[in-house]
This record gives structure tokens, C-alpha cells and sequence, in this order.
């Protein structure tokens, strides 16, 4: 039973540190250490995974964008054969993160819903922690999915 409520606040810390709440706020919402917290977040590779989920397709584009302009001043200093080949795979990445949904898009929305649902289980009896883990499983393997057929 132990390792079940400690599965339980390890999810609940999961969740709210994806949406920016501060660590120490997070342990004393899940009733837990700063060293347990941390941890979890280290093993868990936390930091990546909110890294990663937080960017925004228009940020993707607009560091693409400013790598475009770096490799182009840099080649006219030093002329580079391969710049075309360099500029097309950029192209080709812009293009395919300026799509209508991309599954970044469908990232950003679900870390929305998540947000919303966080704060419903304040005021929601019903809605459980339970509900919460298993809706977050089936959008993570929609992403994966998604993903793969790439």
C-alpha cells in the first residue's frame, strides 16, 4: 500500500512541476522531502521533460530562423558547399513545424488541459487523481504514436 501512495504523490509532483509550480511548494503540497523530491526529479529526468514540453512551435521556428541567419552571415566570411544542403533541411524543418497540428501542438494542448484539470481537482469531488494519471497516459501514447509515424 506504501508503495502505491508513494507512486501517487511522486505522480501529483510529476504534474505539478510540468506546470511550473515551485519545488517547495510541491513538497508540501505532496506531504514529501526536498531530497525525495529532488531524487525523483534527477531520475526522472524532470528537467528535460519540462524543457522540452514548454517550447513553443513559434520559438522552434524562431530559433530555426536564427540559426538560418547565423550559418548565412558565417558563410560569407568562410563560403560553405554545403550551405544549400543546410538551408534545405532547415526549410524542410520550418515547414514541418509550421504545419496547422503538429504534435506540438497537440503537446501544448494537453499541458493546457492538464493545468485546467489540476485546478478542477480543488474544486471537483469527483474528479480523482486516478482520472487525472490515466487521461496523462493516453496523451502521452498518442504523442509517442503520433510521433513514430513520422
Amino acid at each position: 500500500m506504501a508503495r502505491t501512495i508513494d507512486t501517487d504523490k511522486k505522480e501529483l509532483a510529476l504534474m505539478l512541476f510540468m506546470s511550473g509550480i515551485p519545488q517547495k511548494e510541491i513538497c508540501e503540497r505532496v506531504h514529501t522531502s526536498a531530497p525525495t523530491l529532488q531524487k525523483w526529479k534527477d531520475k526522472g529526468n524532470w528537467e528535460i521533460r519540462r524543457a522540452a514540453s514548454t517550447i513553443t512551435r513559434e520559438e522552434l521556428v524562431n530559433k530555426t530562423l536564427m540559426a538560418v541567419s547565423k550559418l548565412l552571415d558565417a558563410s560569407i566570411e568562410n563560403p560553405d558547399e554545403t550551405l544549400p544542403d543546410k538551408l534545405s533541411k532547415f526549410a524542410s524543418t520550418i515547414t514541418s513545424l509550421d504545419k496547422k497540428n503538429s504534435v506540438v501542438n497537440d503537446i501544448e494542448t494537453f499541458m493546457a488541459f492538464n493545468r485546467y484539470l489540476q485546478a478542477m481537482l480543488q474544486h471537483d469531488k469527483t474528479l480523482t487523481i486516478d482520472f487525472v494519471k490515466r487521461v496523462n497516459q493516453y496523451q502521452d501514447a498518442y504523442v509517442i504514436e503520433r510521433s513514430s509515424k513520422k
